[in-house]
């Protein structure tokens, strides 16, 4: 099988993980007998022809795979720049993940409407768009502390916590002033949970590692970029049930479910990744990359469900 691997950097390649991934997940591919191309997918070029469309890559005419893997570090415009996904979709090659679902969950509104709107549990949350609307949002989740983020964001970075309502002020102005490409900000109540997170990778139906992650300090973060531990864990069989299903309403074929275990209210998500990191590899011993692999045989037809659940308990 011929699979082709589409990476969509946020910066440039030189020490970028997301490259150093999609290598992993090639050397899978390849010890299961795969032809892989790893492809930088700002080097695609598109020629509308009036009747056809032809597609390019570093001014060559891009050779059709049996599948793509989309494996997307972006944050903003993601719409505009996962173009040649879509181009892929149309010619009917089955893709990993698929692009509408890549975009609704980069942005973290879209990933909370969708989840709320199936009944799963979310941290309650208010959208904020200018500051008149304060007030009401600030009725709505009760006391302080809460938690401020921008729509779009990973590894912690865009997320502040607030004590009082001064500190918020100051820290919505600045934060709506520079989050100029979407002027919208989400204030979610703070669910008290031990300053610990989950991290469940998903692929398919099934959670492939799971995590636990302690934030560092006084920090309320617990994201490995930014300081915090992880360690192997085993949740409970319907919190893993939970992020499957979070997965399967966003229609995510790969996906890195975040969970807070609520003192008072359960397991709660807190926001869904289209692309998870490798750390949790690391730190679980398992090799998630042969998971996403025997995923892409069974989406692209070379392998039933049947051998893909062997294989994977095997």
């Amino acid at each position: 099988m011929n699979i082709a691997i589409l990476v969509f950097p946020s910066k440039r390649r030189d020490n970028n993980p997301i490259f150093g991934e999609a290598e992993q997940m090639a050397s899978a591919a390849k010890l299961r007998g795969h032809s892989v191309s790893v492809m930088d997918a700002s080097h695609f070029s598109f020629v509308f022809n009036g009747d056809s469309t032809s597609l390019h890559y570093n001014g060559e005419p891009f050779i059709e795979p049996d599948l793509a893997i989309a494996w997307v570090g972006m944050l903003n415009g993601v719409a505009e720049r996962t173009a040649v996904l879509q181009e892929i979709e149309l010619r009917g090659i089955p893709v990993v993940n698929k692009r509408l679902p890549v975009i609704r969950t980069r942005n973290k509104f879209q990933t909370m409407q969708i989840l709320s709107s199936v009944g799963l549990p979310v941290i309650k949350t208010v959208l904020l768009q200018d500051l008149t609307s304060l007030d009401f949002g600030l009725a709505q989740l009760g006391d302080f502390p809460v938690v401020a983020k921008t729509v779009y964001g990973n590894d912690g970075k865009g997320v502040a916590i607030f004590e009082s309502k001064r500190s918020l002020l100051s820290g919505l102005e600045l934060m709506l002033d520079n989050n100029v490409a979407t002027e919208t900000i989400l204030l979610q109540e703070f669910v008290k949970a031990n300053n610990k997170d989950y991290r469940l990778f998903v692929v398919g139906d099934k959670v492939v590692a799971q995590m636990e992650r302690s934030a560092p300090g006084e920090d309320f973060r617990a994201n490995l970029s930014g300081g915090g531990a992880g360690k192997k864990t085993e949740l409970p069989l319907e919190v893993q049930q939970l992020a499957v299903e979070a997965a399967r309403c966003l229609d995510l074929d790969i996906s890195g479910v975040d969970i807070l275990i609520s003192e008072d209210k359960g397991p709660i998500i807190c926001e869904v990744n289209p692309r998870p990191g490798f750390k949790i590899c690391q730190i679980t011993g398992v090799d998630v990359t042969h998971s996403i692999i025997e995923l892409a045989e069974y989406k692209a037809g070379a392998i039933s469900n049947d051998q893909r659940y062997l294989a994977a308990n095997s």
